[in-house]
C-alpha cells in the first residue's frame, strides 16, 4: 500500500540589523531643567523645546538656544549624512525667525550646540540639529578647533559603551551681536556626564564616583588648535555665572559633589578653614582688614558676620579708616554646596581717646573739659565720650535707661568705648553704693545689668553709671 510520504520546509530570513538609539523625547533632559524654562510662548527669554532628538531652552531676545540638552549613545551615531541649516518654524508666533543666512558676512559660524555628528542614525535626525534655533555664533577657531575636538571626544566615550549626558550653551553675552541681531557670546561651555553601560536608567547609574566633564571656552580666534583640557572646570563655576541649577534629576548627596568635579582632578571637598582672622585693637582712623585661609572645592560663598549680624559677602574684610562703631565681634562662615565651616570668632576693639575725640568735634579750651556741657543737654563731655554721642548736639536718647524685670532693676547703656572703664553701681540711701559690675558686655553693643535687689523687699533703689579715664 502506497503511503504517502510529507517533508518539512525549513526558510530561515536573514532580517537587518535595527540600531536602537537614544532618540526620545523623555531622554534628552534627564539631568533636570536648570533653568527652570517653560513652554510659555509669551515667554521669549526661556522658552522650552523639547524634541525626540533635544531638549533646549530658547531665548528669543538673543535669538539663541540658552542650553541645549541631549542623550549620546554609540546607536545614535551612523552614516545619515549632514543635512542643511533651515529656519525654525516651529517656533511660536510672534518670535523672530532666524534665516540661514543671518550670520552672513559676520565672520562667525552657525556654530552647532546638538552635533550634528551626535543625530546621525537617521536623515530626519540629523536634520533637526541644523535648526537656526540650534546655533550660536562661534568664531572658526572654536567651533572648528577645540569645539569639534569636544564633541568628537564625547562621541568616543559612547562608542567606548557609555551613556554620555550632556547639556551646553552660550555665556557671557555683551551688546555684541551680527548684523541681524543675533547676540555674540563671548564664551561656550558643554558639560558631560559619561556614565557606564548597565540596567536601569542612565541616573539610576550615576554616583558620585561618575565622571563629568565640564569646559568653558572663550569665542574668540586663536583656539583652534588648543587641547580642550585647557577649558576644564567645574559645573558649579558654569552654573555661578549662570544663574541655573545643573543636576536637578538627581539626589542632592550626588548632584551637590558632582557640579565640584573638575576633571582630573582630586575629588571636591568640603570648605575648611586653614587660619582664622586674628583680634585687632586699633585707634580710630586706622586701617582694619580680616583674611582667613581656606582650603574646598570652588565655588565657595563667603559670609562675613558682626556681632552675629551677616554684612558682607567678600571673601576679605577691610575698613579704611575704623570708628568706634565698628568695634565688635567677627566671624567668617564659607560654604560650597558639600559643606559648611565658620572661623573662629574674634574682636575688634577700636580705641578713641577723649583728647582726640574732643578734637574731631571741634571743642577746645574749656569747651573739652570733662565735666563741660557744651550743648547744654544736662550730660557732660566725659559721659557723651563714653555712650558714644555728640558733644555739640543734644543726646538724651542715649542715656541709661532703666526698666522693672521681676521685681529687679535692669539697668541698659552703649559701651562705646574701649578706653572708659564703666562701673554700674547700686545704692538704696544714695550715700553706700555697691559695684555690681565693671566693664560688662562689649565694647560697640549696648549692655544690660540687672541689679541684684528684689524690689518688694526695698523701699527705694537707684543705680548709676560711673565713668573714669585711665
Amino acid at each position: 500500500m502506497y503511503k504517502p510520504k510529507f517533508g518539512h520546509l525549513l526558510v530561515f530570513a536573514l532580517l537587518p540589523s535595527i540600531l536602537f538609539g537614544k532618540i526620545g523625547l523623555g531622554l534628552q533632559m534627564q539631568l533636570g531643567n536648570p533653568s527652570g524654562a517653560t513652554a510659555n510662548a509669551a515667554d521669549h527669554a526661556h522658552y522650552l523645546i523639547q524634541r525626540a532628538q533635544y531638549a533646549m531652552d530658547y531665548c528669543d531676545t538673543q535669538r539663541t538656544p540658552n542650553w541645549v540638552s541631549w542623550d549620546l549613545t554609540s546607536d545614535d551615531v551612523g552614516s545619515s549624512g549632514r543635512g542643511s541649516f533651515s529656519v525654525d518654524t516651529n517656533l511660536p508666533v510672534g518670535f523672530t525667525l532666524v534665516a540661514t543666512t543671518a550670520y552672513s558676512g559676520s565672520g562667525y559660524d552657525r556654530g552647532h550646540m546638538c552635533p550634528s555628528g551626535d543625530r546621525t542614525i537617521t536623515v530626519a535626525d540629523n536634520d533637526v540639529t541644523f535648526y537656526m534655533t540650534n546655533m550660536v555664533p562661534q568664531t572658526p577657531d572654536n567651533n572648528q578647533g577645540v569645539w569639534a575636538s569636544f564633541e568628537s571626544y564625547c562621541r568616543t566615550l559612547a562608542s567606548a559603551g557609555n551613556e554620555v549626558l550632556i547639556i551646553c550653551g552660550p555665556s557671557d553675552f555683551s551688546s555684541a551681536a551680527v548684523a541681524s541681531g543675533v547676540k555674540i557670546p563671548g564664551a561656550v561651555w558643554k558639560i558631560a556626564v559619561v556614565v557606564p553601560a548597565g540596567t536601569g536608567t542612565a541616573l539610576s547609574r550615576i554616583t558620585t564616583g561618575t565622571r563629568v566633564i565640564a569646559i568653558k571656552i572663550p569665542n574668540i580666534a586663536g583656539v583652534r588648535s588648543d587641547p580642550w583640557q585647557n577649558y576644564l572646570t567645574s559645573p558649579a563655576l558654569i552654573e555661578a555665572s549662570l544663574g541655573y541649577n545643573f543636576f536637578s534629576g538627581l539626589p542632592a548627596s550626588v548632584s551637590n559633589y558632582l557640579r565640584l568635579a573638575i576633571d582630573g582632578q582630586p575629588a571636591p571637598t568640603a570648605p575648611v578653614i586653614v587660619s582664622s582672622p586674628v583680634s585687632q585693637t586699633v585707634s580710630v582712623g586706622a586701617p582694619v582688614t580680616f583674611t582667613a585661609s581656606i582650603t574646598g572645592s570652588l565655588p565657595i560663598t563667603y559670609q562675613w558676620r558682626k556681632n552675629g549680624i551677616p554684612f558682607s559677602s567678600a571673601s576679605s574684610f577691610s575698613l579704611i579708616s575704623a570708628t568706634v562703631a565698628d568695634s565688635g565681634t567677627y566671624d567668617l562662615s564659607v560654604t560650597n554646596s558639600l559643606g559648611a565651616a565658620t572661623t573662629s570668632a574674634v574682636v575688634l576693639t577700636v580705641t578713641e581717646t577723649f583728647a582726640s575725640w574732643a578734637s574731631v568735634a571741634g571743642l577746645s579750651g574749656g569747651g573739652a573739659f570733662a565735666t563741660a556741657d557744651p550743648d547744654g543737654d544736662g550730660i557732660p563731655n566725659l559721659i557723651e565720650y563714653a555712650l558714644g554721642g555728640n558733644p555739640l548736639q543734644s543726646d538724651k536718647a542715649l542715656l541709661p535707661s532703666i526698666v522693672v524685670l521681676a521685681s529687679h532693676l535692669t539697668f541698659t547703656f552703649n559701651r562705646a568705648q574701649s578706653l572708659a572703664t564703666y562701673t554700674v553701681e547700686a545704692s538704696s540711701d544714695l550715700v553706700t553704693w555697691s559695684t555690681l559690675a565693671t566693664n560688662p558686655g562689649i565694647v560697640g553693643q549696648s549692655v544690660s545689668v540687672t541689679d541684684t535687689a528684689d524690689l518688694s523687699q526695698q523701699t527705694q533703689r537707684f543705680l548709676r553709671l560711673r565713668v573714669t579715664l585711665p
